[in-house]
């Protein structure tokens, strides 16, 4: 095994960390590997796996995978689903439960750009003001490179207008900070 130094920032200590090569971890999981194991969950524990399972399987790196990696996503989803029947769930409830963090997802992905549209919004500003920015500049770097209006006050509010996108919001900041690199 081969040893890398960790750090404990609670602690303040250092130690080292034993890595396991994937050689190693081969050799060591080769007897096992058609043991049967049993794992005993209680109910909720059950709803929990199948959302984790959810998460893992809609990974891309995970998607594209095949073989033994699908074949066990595919175990645990089986078993859930049997036990949500059990349960009294229909099947169309569990067939809802199966693509319920699929909506979600989609939700939460336009939240989420939504939260780095109004970060990025914030950055801008800090950027803009402690560049102590005249509204000339703010207005001509706008309408030279988005065709819009926006002036020194419009950073001002709390949220940026809707016709200001993220991508100018981006571009306005990595021109910001290309300036500020070269002063």
């Amino acid at each position: 095994m081969q040893g890398r130094a960790t750090l404990n920032l609670k602690e303040g200590t250092m130690r080292n960390m034993k890595e396991v090569t994937p050689q190693q971890f081969h050799e060591r999981f080769l007897p096992y590997r058609d043991k049967i194991y049993y794992l005993r969950l209680q109910g909720w524990e059950v709803a929990i796996l199948h959302g984790l399972i959810s998460l893992v399987a809609d990974h891309p790196g995970i998607k594209a995978m095949q073989g033994p990696t699908r074949q066990a996503i595919d175990h645990v989803r089986s078993w859930c689903n049997g036990k949500f029947t059990l349960w009294g769930f229909t099947p169309e409830e569990v067939e809802y439960l199966n693509n319920m963090r699929e909506v979600k997802a989609g939700e939460s992905s336009s939240q989420d750009k939504e939260r780095q549209r109004l970060d990025l919004w914030d950055r801008v500003k800090r950027k803009v003001w402690q560049m102590d920015m005249q509204d000339y500049q703010i207005s001509h770097w706008f309408q030279k490179n988005c065709n819009l209006d926006v002036h020194l006050t419009d950073f001002d509010l709390l949220t940026p207008q809707t016709r200001i996108k993220t991508e100018h919001l981006e571009n306005f900041l990595k021109t910001l900070e290309r300036y500020t690199d070269r002063s």
